[in-house]
């Protein structure tokens, strides 16, 4: 196509399967520990190139599979009609029985994306206000450092150690607010209003615990770090 034939589109394209193979043992590694198999059962990694359908029909009737399981990322009807899905083509193309999961809801989405990939990105506004909500009341308290990355600038500390008092999304005004302070005070005493979000990210560590949030607007960054362990307060 036209979009893959361009340098800079390729290139990106590129970074970003680097990016995903680099990640992938690290999120095998944590399936594993969320699978628990019971004795007798073999988990093995596997890693494919090429039509995602095709090489799962592919290695299951080379291993003489009796079931595949595929998930749906829940794609429009639209979609759908011109993209297809796994799902479907590994439904049409099955020698063996398939199972497939349902589209998980907002809230069972992000709780699986941070188990597995120890990180959750939420591009769409409507799910930022309950997302964030999960989020503050997870992580009040915490002592905190906030970064702002930009290209011209570099990345420059804006706060650190004052207590994460809350986050939320104005979606009247589009802007996200991070809020800093003594958690049982009427007011917060720093408010940090972010416009212009396009993604927000969670991290979290190898025990599926908060270690910070990632506010990608405009052309920069801003990063909420957290310095003290979960249940410790500033």
């Amino acid at each position: 196509s036209a979009a893959t034939a361009d340098p800079f589109f390729s290139e990106v394209l590129r970074t970003a399967d680097d990016e995903y193979e680099r990640l992938l043992p690290a999120r095998f590694e944590r399936m594993h520990a969320l699978v628990s198999a019971p004795a007798g059962i073999t988990l093995r990694d596997l890693t494919c190139r090429g039509d995602s359908a095709q090489e799962l029909l592919h290695h299951a009737e080379r291993l003489d599979a009796d079931l595949i399981a595929v998930g749906r990322h829940g794609i429009g009807a639209l979609e759908r009609l011109i993209l297809g899905s796994v799902a479907s083509s590994v439904l049409r193309g099955a020698k063996c029985s398939v199972l497939v999961t349902p589209t998980p809801t907002g809230i069972e989405r992000e709780r699986l994306e941070i188990r597995v990939r120890a990180a959750a990105e939420f591009t769409s506004p409507e799910t930022w206000a309950g997302m964030l909500a999960r989020f503050t009341q997870r992580n009040r308290g915490r002592t905190t450092q906030l970064e702002e990355e930009n290209p011209d600038l570099g990345t420059q500390t804006q706060e650190a150690g004052f207590a994460f008092a809350g986050a939320a999304y104005d979606a009247k005004d589009g802007r996200v607010e991070l809020m800093f302070g003594d958690s049982a005070a009427a007011r917060p005493h720093l408010t940090r209003a972010i416009a212009a979000a396009h993604l927000i990210t969670v991290n979290t560590d190898e025990r599926s615990m908060d270690t910070g949030l990632g506010i990608d607007h405009g052309r920069g960054r801003t990063f909420l770090r957290f310095t003290s362990a979960p249940g410790h307060r500033a």
